[in-house]
């Protein structure tokens, strides 16, 4: 059960109106990436996309306006991208015991590609996700206790919490219910101003704090419902996922990505359901109030990889399985 929980472990399409839930989406363009390069990650600039991807030992940061590529050199797959004006920040994933002592670092690059050192940034935990707070160049960084978790020791619950770079003791702690046990482990976050989003990707559930760590608010979306996975379904997984599913018991995740807009607007993109063929993206006011739901139609051997949201477009990385390519689409939400 842990190996298929790691190996799943992570820590940004066609569209027109006939295909669209919403007359405000609206198609904005189509890039074709370059090949044999794995592109697995959308990064949001100013008014601006960014892809990330490997080859060999190299990483690619490739400005989708006008294709410029950056490479830096000696990088691993499996590093997660944090872009600052100034610099770039490859971060690992996963605990010390998985990538070793001396993996267990953020290797920092200027934005030409130029490598400026490194940082040591090591919590207590599993740790599935680091994020620049308002402070420069500081971190904070969200773990799991999973050990403690795979060992039954917490009567099926995931507890955890966000560290900030520099503190010993956690900003936030939380504790999610599993029941069933989920098919992999993933924990979006979204920050601004002065607002920490979190949610569990297998509850439709985000939870608000401010920046002392105290929780002043709750989004969820009132109209969806939790359905666990059918046979057709599961029969479209991948065999080793199938390992860990239940039909009519276990259901997918639901929250791939939160993004946050500059007016306060909460961004939700589902994860797609096997075969389902769509994309759906709930949009919520500063409120907390559901404003809309969005829909794109994915073609058929289509795979989301990631989305990002930017100030005025919405973009999504696709990789075709069929023709081996992976491309960006943009998309306008109002």
């Amino acid at each position: 059960m842990k190996k298929a929980l790691m190996y799943f472990l992570s820590v940004f399409y066609l569209c027109n109106s006939a295909f669209c839930q919403s007359s405000g989406i609206q198609s904005t363009r189509t890039i074709e990436l370059p090949k044999n390069i794995a592109w697995s990650q959308l990064i949001a600039g100013k008014n601006k996309c960014f892809v990330m991807g490997f080859e060999k030992t190299k990483a690619y940061l490739l400005d989708t306006r006008n294709n410029s590529r950056v490479a830096f050199s000696d990088i691993k797959r499996g590093k997660f991208l944090i872009l600052s004006r100034e610099k770039a920040y490859f971060a690992p994933l996963g605990s010390v015991a998985d990538n070793g002592p001396d993996e267990n670092k953020i290797s920092v690059y200027d934005l030409n590609g130029k490598y400026k050192g490194e940082k040591r940034v090591l919590y207590n935990g599993y740790n599935l996700r680091y994020f620049l707070t308002e402070k420069p160049d500081a971190f904070a960084c969200l773990a799991i206790d999973l050990d403690k978790y795979m060992s039954g020791k917490t009567n099926g619950n995931m507890e955890g919490g966000i560290f900030i770079e520099g503190n010993s003791h956690p900003l936030i702690r939380f504790t999610y219910p599993q029941a069933p046990p989920p098919t992999q482990i993933v924990f979006p976050v979204a920050a601004i101003r002065n607002k920490i989003y979190l949610a569990f990707e297998n509850k439709y559930n985000i939870d608000v704090y401010s920046k002392d760590g105290k929780k002043i608010g709750n989004i969820s979306n009132p109209g969806f419902k939790m359905e666990p996975y059918s046979k057709n379904e599961i029969e479209l997984l991948q065999p080793m996922k199938r390992t860990t599913i239940k039909e009519g018991i276990t259901c997918p995740p639901v929250i791939k990505c939160l993004d946050i807009s500059k007016k306060g607007m909460v961004y939700v993109t589902r994860h797609p359901r096997p075969g389902a063929g769509k994309l759906f993206i709930d949009a919520f006011n500063e409120l907390g109030s559901l404003a809309g739901t969005f829909q794109i139609k994915l073609e058929k051997g289509e795979t989301v990889v990631d989305v990002c949201m930017m100030e005025k477009e919405y973009c999504i990385l696709l990789h075709s399985e069929k023709a081996n390519l992976y491309y960006v689409k943009g998309y306008t939400l109002n």
